[in-house]
């Protein structure tokens, strides 16, 4: 058995507008270093709707970016510029 979730990736990156964003073979940059921003903390809705969405699709059909999304996860309430670039990579890789 075979489980496919092609088309809801495809309404994922519609939803979020990185449909269409150009390929990767990776989903991770281990070049980046995420890191707690020290700065005033913000939160972000569009930030937790994205992570929320990559964790259910990693526990259905994509364990290959479950790491990443811990990753990002972790750090919810505090953004910086760094975790956005990780998030779009990983829609890179989805694409």
């Amino acid at each position: 058995m075979v489980l496919i979730q092609s088309h809801y990736v495809e309404k994922l990156l519609k939803k979020f507008n990185y449909f269409s964003v150009k390929y990767v073979s990776t989903p991770y940059d281990s070049s980046i270093k995420l890191k707690k921003n020290l700065s005033k903390g913000i939160f972000s809705h569009k930030y937790s709707q994205i992570i929320g969405s990559l964790l259910y699709l990693t526990n259905f059909s994509k364990p290959e970016i479950g790491y990443v999304g811990g990753r990002v996860e972790m750090y919810t309430n505090n953004l910086d510029h760094s975790h956005w670039i990780v998030l779009e990579r990983v829609f890179r890789y989805l694409k």
